[in-house]
């Protein structure tokens, strides 16, 4: 697995495609891979300085969703001294295309459009009202035209 995502690792390294700590852990996970993520928190905080388990655990997440990193097993982790899975680097380059949105996402993304038709639809409406009605100069003329039309007697 090494020669190919020795590759892999070239080229996310030279074409920045991963950034900040997503890239730190990939590093680390490739230098000394594979590792538990309790062992990924206890090497970040030696070298970067104290570093939060919440920030870090939740890349792991996202490095596999991105197919960089996937779990090669369980084994027993050595700083908690559990039964862990164990993450290593993978063969692939990221990808990075959107994730799929939630469906609480997609409902807000049509709420806001709704809104913001109905508003535009308001304005419509007052326009068209506005120009729908005639004003006191034409009621004037169109009485006056009314009153000079000859009568038709049949």
């Amino acid at each position: 697995m090494r020669t190919t995502s020795l590759e892999a690792y070239h080229a996310i390294k030279r074409d920045g495609l991963l950034a900040g700590l997503l890239w730190t852990i990939y590093d680390l996970l490739f230098t000394n891979g594979p590792l538990t993520q309790n062992e990924t928190h206890r090497l970040l905080a030696g070298t970067k300085g104290f570093m939060n388990k919440p920030t870090i655990t939740p890349r792991f997440a996202e490095l596999e969703r991105k197919g960089v990193v996937a779990p090669v097993g369980k084994r027993l982790c050595a700083v908690s001294g559990n039964v862990c899975l164990a993450y290593d680097v993978t063969a692939h380059l990221p990808d990075n295309r959107p994730r799929k949105k939630r469906p609480c996402e997609v409902i807000a993304g049509v709420q806001r459009e709704c809104a913001r038709l109905q508003a535009a639809n308001a304005v419509l409406m007052r326009r068209l009202c506005r120009w729908g009605r005639p004003t006191n100069a034409e009621r004037q003329r169109r009485r006056a035209e009314r009153e000079q039309e000859p009568v038709l007697i049949a």
